[in-house]
């Protein structure tokens, strides 16, 4: 049996092209996901990272070094636990 976490939501990937780089557009979509996450009930966010810096200004925090990325992980309310068996 495995606990999954079934209100826990991760970034995969949130890209910017460089040419249309510091005009907000991430911020813009980092903002929104955090916002549909909300309306879901979601109550952790976890990303893998190069940029930690850029997750701090929306509240996260770094929760691991893995090589060149950083876990970090914003907490949105209580985290529950579900025993999962095949």
């Amino acid at each position: 049996p495995a606990w999954l976490m079934p209100d826990t939501y991760e970034f995969v990937w949130i890209n910017v092209l460089a040419g249309h780089r510091d005009k907000k557009i991430g911020t813009l979509l980092t903002k929104t996901r955090i916002d549909q996450i909300t309306k879901l009930g979601g109550s952790l966010i976890l990303a893998m990272t190069h940029v930690p810096d850029f997750f701090e200004k929306f509240g996260f925090n770094h929760a691991g070094q893995f090589d060149a990325w950083t876990l970090v992980a914003k907490k949105l309310g209580e985290v529950s636990l579900k025993k999962y068996s095949s």
